[in-house]
Parts: structure tokens; sequence; C-alpha cells
């Protein structure tokens, strides 16, 4: 497995392009020293990427800081010399570079000096003032240029260090001075630009005192971009799976079966290469039932189904394996982390990481054999990406702050992840756990949460699990809107095969619906159709069986139909006993009770499909990705099929003979 695991990794870094972006978790269970509050971790921020607004922002949360651990510089007052003097002079700021800082050091300062209203000072006197970052030098003066602002807040009797040094003496900065970097290699070390940067080593409790001043939008959307967290040892993961095997009563699943043979008959003529590749993320291992190879099992059952056997090679498990690899792990890591791609953070702490990790390369490290360096992770999936598949898929979660996610706008890669396997939980709450709550850092849910908090403009999908008609297990959306859609959760496998049939969970409903959307977007490409994720996403959730019971829960209302997927004209009508009728026109509008209209068209001004069930209808929404129910008095529709022209007249014509019409062309 080890030397496969080589290949793959090699093979991903020589064709991937690297993204820029990458992410450092905040404060997460360190599994090789739990509950070491005396732990030291480095804050690294990166001031030249911040505009004047995040700015301001950090250096308020750094004054904090210094006010609450009382980390003062005593100066004396010059003659001549005012408080708007003193802040200029120190920090390099005045009312007309930063008004809005300028007046809030002013608070500070006659707050910690007692001083009147007037701000009255006297020449020769001293006074206090707290110690904070220089984010404006003189550029005038060579001895300012390339600067790094050093704080050393984590030893006993309070502030200790203040110095400003040179990139000229950066090695030996941190080799004597920095406890995260003593044992970065003098050649690694030289590839990062360390100029301007603001370093702090804090405490555990000063970190998170730091991170819960800071705003949580702040904490997301800059991490490894604005800024990185060290801490003293590598962090660790343990992945999760959303699966178990408790007993429950499951059904054959209608959306495949019923239309198995049509589909077969579609998908027969596709041409090998009009597929792309389909990255499964996860634990595989030469045990057959390793989490990984029961994923696996799903997406080779549905090809077996079709036979599509032959797109097993197009089907690439991606080990994350890491302490069963550790060798080639690192080999891959070191060769992600030196690309000339990657921006300074995620490159300093990449290598950072990577040489504390080859000190634990000889311990006896299998106790931890599911859990992988944050890092890691990252790096997989962002190399992976970089690949631009059809598909990648996780069924697993970790819980930590860093955001695992590549930036995938305007990509032609969906990801696609598991909801997790928690009866009665709302995707929504996740945002709650992932506060900080009475004084400590509650780590994310990842991928999951920054797939929610990234959904509506990405691609990303998000799948639930269906165990029978009307039923599903564990998550659900509180709107419907932000878990995408369902795949078949139980009943896969065999009782002599590792994966039972009384398995379930989103484990196992997300290989199911990615290797659906895998075998559409190779259709599509086959007929000179090349959506992007998002266009993707929304086919998806289009094309469902809708059931009432997961409408308000689920975008889709129910599962994906591949039948439905695989139409490529304008749109499809369904018949009340099941039969699709391509389109290639589709227009109208429908008439809402209070008289409004709205015209059947893509977009956010109009519905893209409708679905009636026992006289309810559903409309689906592109304002909201998702279906709905609504309530109408009339409808008008016109659809050409087969060179013909046909026409609905009323809501009743279309109870009588119709179930659903989607219009898919934009």
């Amino acid at each position: 497995m080890a030397k496969s695991f080589f290949i793959l990794m090699f093979v991903i870094f020589q064709n991937s392009q690297t993204t820029l972006a990458t992410v450092q978790n905040i404060q997460a269970e360190n599994v090789f020293n739990p509950d070491k509050n005396d732990s030291i971790s480095q804050i690294i921020i990166d001031p030249s990427v911040l505009n004047s607004g995040e700015r301001n922002i950090f250096l308020e949360a750094l004054t904090k800081l210094s006010l609450e651990k009382e980390y003062f510089k005593q100066i004396m007052i010059e003659p001549n010399q005012n408080i708007l003097g003193i802040i200029k002079d120190e920090y390099s700021y005045s009312q007309k570079t930063n008004y809005d800082f300028t007046e809030y050091q002013k608070k500070n300062i006659k707050s910690i000096n007692q001083l009147d209203d007037t701000f009255k000072i006297y020449a020769f006197d001293s006074i206090l003032i707290p110690v904070i970052p220089i984010l404006e030098y003189d550029s005038s003066n060579i001895d300012n240029q390339g600067k790094v602002n050093f704080f050393n807040i984590s030893g006993k009797g309070g502030y200790i260090q203040n110095s400003f040094i040179s990139n000229d003496s950066v090695n030996v900065f941190f080799k004597s001075n920095s406890l995260n970097f003593d044992i970065i290699e003098e050649n690694v070390i030289d590839t990062v630009d360390y100029s301007n940067l603001i370093i702090y080593n804090l405490k555990k409790e000063d970190l998170i005192f730091l991170f819960n001043i800071l705003p949580d939008s702040i904490i997301y959307q800059l991490q490894g971009k604005g800024y990185i967290v060290l801490d003293d040892e590598p962090i660790f993961e343990e992945i999760k799976f959303p699966s178990d095997s408790i007993k429950i009563e499951e059904t054959p699943d209608p959306s495949f079966s019923n239309h198995l043979i049509s589909i077969q008959e579609k998908v027969k003529n596709i041409e090998f290469s009009d597929f792309g590749t389909y990255y499964i993320v996860d634990f595989f291992s030469s045990d057959d039932c390793s989490h990984g190879n029961k994923v696996l099992s799903v997406v080779n059952q549905r090809l077996k189904e079709l036979n599509l056997d032959s797109l097993k090679l197009k089907i690439v498990p991606v080990p994350i394996n890491y302490f069963q690899n550790i060798d080639s792990s690192l080999f891959f890591l070191e060769k992600y982390y030196n690309s000339p791609s990657l921006s300074r953070l995620p490159k300093l702490e990449g290598n950072a990481t990577i040489q504390k990790l080859k000190k634990l390369r000889n311990k006896n490290l299998q106790n931890y054999g599911n859990n992988i360096p944050e890092i890691f992770l990252d790096a997989v999936l962002k190399h992976l990406y970089g690949n631009t598949p059809d598909i990648i898929s996780t069924s697993f979660y970790i819980t930590t702050y860093r955001d695992i996610m590549p930036n995938f706008v305007n990509s032609q890669t969906n990801f696609i992840t598991a909801s997790l396997n928690e009866p009665g939980k709302k995707i929504e709450d996740l945002a709650e756990r992932s506060q900080s709550l009475n004084g400590n850092i509650l780590g994310a849910i990842q991928p999951l949460y920054s797939s929610y908090l990234n959904y509506a403009k990405t691609g990303t999908i998000i799948v639930g699990s269906k165990i029978r008609s009307s039923v599903f297990y564990g998550m659900s959306s509180i709107n419907g809107e932000y878990i995408s859609t369902l795949g078949k959760g139980i009943g896969w496998g065999n009782l002599e095969s590792c994966l039972k049939p009384s398995e379930k969970g989103s484990s196992y409903s997300t290989p199911d619906v990615a290797i659906t959307l895998f075998i559409a977007k190779a259709f599509w490409r086959m007929h000179d159709f090349f959506p992007n994720a998002i266009e993707s996403r929304t086919r998806l959730i289009m094309c469902s069986d809708i059931e009432k019971d997961f409408i308000g829960k689920f975008a889709s209302g129910g599962q994906p139909n591949l039948n439905k997927m695989l139409s490529i004209g304008t749109g499809f009508i369904e018949k009340s006993n099941g039969e699709l009728i391509d389109c290639s026109e589709i227009s109208g509008s429908i008439k809402f009770n209070n008289d409004s209209q709205l015209p059947i068209k893509r977009g956010r001004e109009g519905i893209s499909g409708i679905t009636v069930i026992d006289d309810q209808v559903f409309a689906f929404f592109e304002s909201s990705l998702s279906w709905k129910l609504i309530e109408i008095n009339n409808l008008n529709i016109v659809y050409e099929s087969s060179g013909k022209s046909y026409k609905i007249s009323s809501l009743d014509e279309f109870k009588t003979s119709f179930k659903q019409i989607v219009k898919l062309k934009i």
C-alpha cells in the first residue's frame, strides 16, 4: 500500500496546479500532548495582504491583548510633545494616515496614565503606552526596510522583547529567539520572505483571548492569507466517519432501478475519453473492510449495474492514512510546500510543520492510525483540485478551525461531502458549534462547515442520507437550502461482503451522488456541454424525484434521477406514469393566488421547474437553489418535442397528465 500511495501522490504532484490559499488551525486537540495548557503558539500576521479595515481590526485586537497583559512601554516626554506626536513617533500613525486608530490609542493612553480630558502631559515626565506592531515604516529610511515585528509575550514576568530586525539577520533571529523555528534548516527558511511580518509568541490562554476578540469573519476569511498559527508541536486530528450499522428498515431504490434500462442505453455510447477523473479521498488499506474500501464498493456497485466496469480506471482512491505511509506522505508535503506558486505564509507554515513531523517519524505512533496532520489533508485536497477533476468526494469529518477547502469559485470541479449522521440536527447549527465559548475555542467540523459557509459561491454539494421513501437519517436543513440532495444511504453490499446492507449513513450516500454526477458530466461532455461546478450542482438538484416529506429539509426534495440528468435539450417533462419527454422548447408562466406571476425560465427572476404531488405544487427557485412548496391558481405552459408543439392551459390539466416539468437550458 505504501508503494502505491507514493506513486499516486507523486503523480498528483506532477500534474497539479497548487493554489495560493492555505490556512492554519487556531487551537485543536493535540493527540501527542492533550491538555498541554503551557504550550506556546506563534501567530504570524502578514499586514501587506490586509486592507485598511482589516489592519485596524488586528491592531485593535493586539492592543487589547497588550492592555489585558499589561505589556507597556515606558517613554519620556520630550519638550513640546503631545499625545498625537507620541502616537506618530511610536506607532508611525497620525490622524491623517489612520484617524480611527489614532483616536483609539488616544483613549487607551489616557486610561492607562489617568490623564484628564485635556490630555495634558509635561516634558520629562514618563508615561506608559501599549506595545503593538508598527505597520507603516518611513520608506526613505533604509534601516526601516524589511523589518519584522517580533513580540515574545509567552515568558514569565510580563513583556520580554520588542525587536525590529532586518531580513539580513532573519535566520539568526529565528534560530536564536523563536521557539517554532529553531529546527528549520538553513536552505528551507531562505526560501521565504519574512519582511514586514508581525510575529507573536503566545501562551495558549493568550491565543484564546486574542481569537475571542477577533470577529469570526476575520478568523475564517483571513486564515492562511492574512495570518497563520504555528504550535510548538504538530496538530493532528482524528478522522471520523458518518456511518453506523444500527438495524433499520429499508426499501429498494426506485429512482435508479425504475429507469435502469433507459440509463444503460444512454450511457453505453459514452467514450472513455469523455469521462474525467473522480477522486475518492478516504482511509484505504489492503484490508477490504477499511472505510475507504467500503465507500469505493458503493461506486463499483453502481458502475456494475450500468455496465460501466471499465470506468474503475477513472475512479482514483486517494489514501490519507498518514501514519501508514509516513515516508511518502512527508515526500508529498515537501514537494507541495516548496512549490513556487505558494504564497509566503502557507510556505512558512508548511516548512515549519514538516520539520517537526520529521522529528516524530521514528516515534511509536501505532495508536494514532486514524489521526492525520491538518496540513496533510489541506495539501492533498488542494493538489487534487489543481488537477481539475470532475469530482472530489469525502465521506469523513474532522474537528478543527482549519478551512481545508480550496477556492472552488468558477471551477469545473464539484467537491461533494457528507453531512453528519446526527438525527434532529440542522446543518445551520454548525455555525454555533464553531463559536468561541467560555474562553475555549471550539473546532469547526470540516470539510462540512467550510462547504456550508461557501455554498452559494461554489459548486460544493452536501449530501444527506435517504433510508426509504419519505425517511432520511441524519442532518437536514432548516429551510431546505444547504444540504443539496440525498443519496441512497443503506442497502449497499451483501451479507458476504465487508459492506453489509445494514450499514447506513452519508458515508455511503455521498459516493452514490458523486458517481451519478460523474456519469452525467461525461454524458454532457459527449454532447459538447461543459457546465461549471455551480451549474452542474443546479442540474443535479433540479433533476430529482421529489418527495414532499423532503421539501424544506433538502434542496433537491429527493434523490437525483440520473435519467433526468441525461436530458440534453432545453428540458424535460415527466408524465404521470413516469415517462420522460425531452423538450426542445419550454415557455410559460404561473399565476399565484395573489394574482402575481412568474415566468418559467432559468435564472433568479423566474421558476425553473414545477412538480405536482398529491395536489400540492412545488417550484424550483434558483434564487434559493431549492424546491419550495407554492400556492398557485393557474399556469400556462407551451413545450415542443419531436418537432411538435403542445400546450398545457390549466393547473388541473397539468395535474391530470403530468408530474414534473423542468427547464434546463439557460
